[in-house]
């Protein structure tokens, strides 16, 4: 795949390292994002205190929200390394919105990036249909 050129988005206080990852990240997202109908936010639920920082890819499948992280901090950044993270909402029955991790895995470099995030994509679409339980009466959502 190729990566489309990508702005400096950085926030100012992000570490160097962990902004050139995370902004070259984006680049790369975004043909994924569009090839499975994602909403790329970067620099999802920054803080200036935290020590890591991520992007969040949303999507979803039938009524089932879905999201991705890619998750870097000032260590793992100067090697290319990320944590991806990908998470399923779920709404137990007692009315609460949670969301669950599904999977953790570490990639390394842009081509993992790019594999791994396509391969999770994958796994939560595929869970959304088969194996979450899915509530059919009463829907809590309602």
């Amino acid at each position: 795949m190729t990566r489309a050129e990508p702005p400096k988005i950085a926030p100012k206080d992000v570490p160097p390292e962990a902004a050139l990852y995370l902004d070259d990240a984006a680049g790369y997202l975004t043909e994924l994002v569009k090839e499975y109908g994602l909403e790329l936010k970067t620099y999802d639920l920054y803080r200036p205190e935290h020590s890591a920082w991520l992007h969040g890819l949303y999507g979803k499948c039938r009524d089932r929200q879905i999201c991705i992280q890619v998750v870097t901090d000032a260590e793992m950044a100067p090697n290319r390394v990320a944590l991806l993270k990908g998470y399923i909402r779920m709404y137990p029955g007692d009315g609460r919105n949670e969301w669950l991790l599904f999977e953790t895995r570490r990639v390394r470099g842009m081509a993992g990036l790019m594999a791994g995030t396509a391969d999770m994509a994958d796994r939560l679409f595929l869970a959304c249909v088969w194996r979450i339980p899915h509530p059919n009466s009463p829907d809590p959502k309602a």
